[in-house]
């Protein structure tokens, strides 16, 4: 349970695993403490969190959405080459 002067490298592993599971009440708060001092961290989280939404978003295209200013066949080939990025 111990997690006193959470380091970098720990908070990117949280981060990356906060995708996968819900945390931990004492790894939110040692995670939330961190970012708020490591500007780094912070930037890094949002980037990661940006790029979680965006691939959330082309997982599920829709003709519909207006949020995305792309045809729908390019928000598929641009999700089929994330995939294929993953294996």
């Amino acid at each position: 349970m111990m997690m006193p002067g959470l380091s970098c490298k720990k908070t990117a592993q949280l981060i990356s695993e906060s995708f996968d599971r819900e945390l931990v009440w004492y790894q939110r708060i040692f995670l939330k403490m961190h970012l708020l001092m490591c500007q780094v961290c912070n930037n890094s989280a949002k980037q990661i969190n940006n790029l979680q939404q965006i691939y959330r978003h082309l997982s599920h295209p829709s003709e519909e959405d207006e949020s995305v200013h792309l045809p729908l066949s390019t928000k598929q080939n641009i999700f089929d080459s994330l995939e294929k990025s993953e294996t």
